[in-house]
């Protein structure tokens, strides 16, 4: 209880150690209450890949999506460090990025390696992309 800072149980801590984050929740343990704490704790930021975009297709938030030119680059890595920081005042959204490489995907916004870096878009859903 000390080391993940929380004082009474039950308790259900989400942790995040790749951001230092954590949450802890108190329950009801039932239904909708355990299922939006479950939701409302993935990770706030993520890169757009074919893992992450399986698991946001049941997500209802809204997703704000950033195209990078490489998402690996230090320009992209200190915007993602900037996106994490909204995410935290803003649990309802997802913030995705994705860097222009991923041709196919990124082409559907038509964006493509002459386009202008980076482009946002903002409360897109998933279902909408081919």
């Amino acid at each position: 209880m000390i080391t993940y800072d929380f004082d009474k149980v039950p308790a259900l801590v989400a942790l995040h150690s790749k951001y230092n984050e954590q949450s802890v929740f108190y329950g009801p343990f039932d239904g909708e209450f355990l299922e939006d704490f479950i939701k409302q704790n993935l990770p706030l930021v993520v890169p757009i890949n074919f893992q992450t975009l399986k698991q946001l297709n049941d997500d209802k938030r809204k997703i704000m999506l950033t195209i990078v030119e490489d998402e690996m680059d230090q320009n992209s890595l200190a915007l993602a460090k900037t996106l994490r920081a909204a995410a935290n005042a803003n649990h309802d959204l997802v913030f995705g990025y994705v860097g222009v490489q991923w041709k196919e995907f990124v082409e559907t916004f038509n964006v493509n390696k002459g386009s202008e870096l980076p482009k946002l878009w903002f409360g897109m859903e998933l279902m909408n992309i081919k």
